[in-house]
């Protein structure tokens, strides 16, 4: 009976026999709801060079916080550079110290210094010498850090490096070693980086600082010129030996007339029968000095014994630096005629400037009477526009 029930239901409700045995099936799932995608989160505000700027003066003065003060009357008394036999030199007025933080008028930003001398005399040579310098003032950098670094004597690193808003790298390294020099390299290097268009990469080299500054007179009038004006030494590097300057126009100069009778006088006594009045003459032209040397230049030698030929040419050797091809070369260089301009002699500046605007062909406009600030200003335009162009890379990594 009950099989039978069971199958007349079955029927009834059209399902298969048995099937009421199993369970339900589920309900459907409903769909499942889609989400919107998660925003990523905002990126901050890029800060602006101002906002750089303060933040990192900040971070370096709280950092300097650490070290002594000193307090300088002058950038002379913190550093002087200066050029001794063609090599840079560097001294400094400022007491020993391992790490200080010194002030001087002049000198911006935030600079700490290393004074160690070779002995306890206040005087005395520097054995090692460290100066770092930080300026927030640059209008388009966040920060300018010139540093010279003077590890043993005879060895000397300047740098000079761009801090930019940008990815960039703008760095100028010049390096001058003295003291373990190989034979066949130079003892001065320049290497220039800088990644933003147009792309600089240059390595320099030369056998002293001078010989770079004639070599490559564009390239270092404007990589290396800046690190001496951050460190208030403008002009360093455009100073011309008076010696060599009067080399190279010593046919554009005319004695004086006693200082012509003085020399010829002393020529004569150049040839006289005591020793004692050779030697005394011979001081006499020392004593006398470049003039004497250059009215020396200008003196008829017919006649002369080889006591005043070899008298007169011990002489000279000590006012001539350099050979004559070189010095009727420099005669049409323009950047050296340039370099002259800046010359503490009002003569020296007279004859480049008359040198200058013959080999340009036309006037130009320069006070030679002007202060030495306002003359390098003016020497900067002016080798702006009629300098010697820059070497060209290929040639110098050819070299």
């Amino acid at each position: 009976m009950i099989r039978r029930a069971t199958a007349i239901l079955a029927a009834l409700l059209a399902v298969p026999s048995g099937a009421l045995a199993q369970e339900a099936p589920p309900p459907p799932t409903p769909p499942a709801t889609v989400q919107p995608p998660a925003e990523a989160p905002a990126e901050p505000p890029k800060e602006s060079l101002a906002e750089v700027k303060i933040k990192e003066s900040l971070q370096a003065a709280a950092d300097a916080a650490q070290y002594a003060r000193l307090n300088a009357a002058s950038v002379s008394q913190v550093i002087r550079v200066t050029i001794n036999d063609k090599d840079l030199l560097v001294a400094s007025s400022l007491p020993a110290t391992e790490a200080a933080i010194v002030s001087a008028p002049g000198l911006s930003g935030l600079t700490k210094v290393t004074v160690l001398r070779q002995g306890d005399d206040k005087n005395a040579p520097l054995a090692r010498f460290s100066l770092e310098n930080a300026d927030y003032s640059a209008p388009d950098a966040v920060s300018i850090h010139t540093s010279v670094q003077m590890p043993v004597p005879g060895q000397l690193h300047l740098n000079q490096d761009y801090n930019l808003l940008a990815d960039e790298v703008h760095t100028v390294q010049l390096i001058q070693n003295l003291s373990e020099i190989v034979e066949g390299e130079p003892r001065v290097r320049l290497y220039v980086q800088i990644t933003a268009q147009p792309e600089v990469n240059l390595r320099l080299e030369a056998e002293n600082i001078v010989q770079l500054r004639h070599k490559f007179p564009a390239e270092v009038a404007k990589y290396v010129d800046p690190i001496f004006r951050s460190l208030r030494q403008d002009g360093l590097l455009a100073q011309v030996d008076p010696k060599l300057a009067w080399q190279v126009f010593a046919d554009a100069y005319t004695p004086p007339a006693n200082v012509l009778a003085t020399v010829q006088g002393l020529v004569k006594k150049l040839d006289a029968e005591k020793f004692q009045d050779r030697e005394t003459a011979s001081k006499a032209l020392e004593a006398l000095g470049q003039p004497a040397a250059l009215a020396l230049l200008r003196v008829d030698r017919s006649g002369w014994s080889e006591e005043q030929v070899g008298r007169v040419d011990a002489f000279l050797a000590k006012f001539k630096t350099t050979d004559d091809a070189e010095a009727k070369r420099l005669r049409k260089d323009r950047d050296f005629l340039l370099d002259c301009l800046f010359s503490e002699e009002e003569p020296i500046r007279r004859r480049a400037h008359a040198e200058l605007q013959k080999l340009v062909g036309r006037p130009v406009e320069f006070d030679i009477t002007a202060p030495p600030e306002q003359r390098l200003e003016s020497i900067k335009r002016l080798r702006a526009s009629i300098g010697a162009a820059p070497a060209t890379q290929a040639k110098l990594r050819a070299e």
